[in-house]
């Protein structure tokens, strides 16, 4: 029986995460907001002469069908820039150096996710059964500029993850007592809960092109994920071992804008997505109109709105899971954006068309004794770098 509980747990797992790819790739709409741990190359790369980077997302997923027991996700990421080499005179980078106005980055992102109920309630406590994945994101990256307007990057990152399936809560047909209750102690099917825990250690590297004028832009990257395929449920009995697949994941942006007068700005923001894992592939693109002006003395701020669609192909076939509305404010620190996820898929039945809704903030700021001010990505005016960074 304890073999066929694990089995039903792996499928519900398995069920909660159809929009996060495997266990521990946590996905969100938004995922510009945690680039670095999506793309390691990215990590640092932040736009103008700012060299803090911190931001926090908040999603919620099936809360019209799950109610309190809906999935949350949590993240919070903080990033730096530093040059690789300085001039103590004028704190700028070494002249004559192979990476003269070269950066690096430093990185680390904390997500934490709570995967909906498998509908099983303790008579005690009330409480769901959660699937649950702490993880800790350390990332490294160096951006070095081709030219006054383009930068390559290269990126590294490792990986901790905790997976926990609570067992607590669990009952079992052995345990009823003939009265509506259950007697924990007649079996003991879980004497201990680090039984479905699982710890895993995972790598990943990106690579990332960026070329930004002052009225457009794009940046173009790819990264690897579970290079050394870890395995996913080291709890499992038997010799099959359940191993993360290579998720392989490219994006693109383009910014460019269409009008202008007066510093007031309009354009489009156009992007895309593909991931490939095993045999699930997705891909999501989208467009976004922007409009930019000044305020408080000449700072800049970009308004965005537009529409991503989302579509998956597995193994049963494709299909189109989710039309995604976003909004963002940008002013010149500090970012606030919210997307909604509209549910087209076959689970619209069940969920009315409701799935999920992202809240997301990033500030940037600059150190108080830089070491270095390197060249500011992007060009000094403003104009497109503020739209195609948020």
């Amino acid at each position: 029986m304890k073999n066929n509980l694990i089995q039903t747990i792996l499928f519900v797992f398995s069920l909660t995460l159809t929009n996060n790819l495997q266990a521990q790739d946590l996905q969100f709409s938004n995922y510009e907001t945690f680039f670095s741990a999506f793309n390691p190359s990215m990590t640092g790369y932040i736009p103008n002469d700012d060299d803090l980077r911190t931001a926090v997302i908040y999603r919620n997923q099936w809360s019209s069908v799950l109610g309190i027991n809906s999935y949350n996700t949590y993240g919070l990421t903080f990033d730096i820039r530093n040059c690789i080499t300085k001039n103590n005179s004028n704190h700028f980078n070494g002249k004559g150096s192979k990476f003269k106005n070269a950066t690096w980055g430093l990185g680390v992102t904390l997500l934490h996710d709570e995967s909906g109920t498998a509908s099983i309630n303790s008579n005690s406590t009330n409480r769901g059964f959660p699937l649950s994945r702490d993880q800790i994101i350390g990332t490294a990256s160096l951006h070095k500029p081709l030219d006054d307007r383009t930068f390559i990057n290269f990126g590294f990152k490792v990986a901790g993850t905790l997976q926990r399936i609570r067992t607590e809560d669990l009952t079992f047909d052995e345990q009823f007592d003939g009265l509506a209750g259950f007697d924990s102690s007649t079996t003991g099917e879980f004497s201990n809960i680090d039984e479905l825990n699982n710890d895993i250690l995972d790598f990943g590297v990106g690579l990332s092109f960026s070329h930004l004028e002052k009225r457009w832009g794009a940046i173009l990257g790819g990264a690897v994920d579970h290079i050394l395929t870890p395995s996913e449920f080291d709890f499992i009995e038997g010799n099959d071992e359940v191993n993360l697949s290579r998720r392989f994941a490219g994006h693109v942006k383009i910014s460019t804008i269409l009008h202008r007068n007066r510093g007031k700005n309009f354009g489009l923001n156009f992007n895309a997505l593909i991931l490939h894992q095993n045999a699930f592939q997705q891909i999501s693109g989208g467009a976004a109109l922007f409009y930019q002006d000044s305020y408080l003395s000449g700072k800049s701020f970009t308004v965005s709105s537009g529409v991503n669609i989302r579509s998956s192909r597995t193994v049963t076939g494709k299909n189109i899971d989710a039309l995604v509305a976003a909004v963002s404010f940008n002013f010149e620190n500090i970012s606030i954006g919210f997307n909604y996820d509209l549910n087209v898929s076959k689970l619209s039945v069940a969920s009315n068309s409701y799935g999920a809704f992202e809240l997301s903030m990033i500030y940037r700021w600059k150190k108080r004794k830089s070491e270095c001010r390197p060249t500011p990505f992007g060009c000094p005016d403003g104009d497109v770098t503020h739209a195609i960074f948020f």
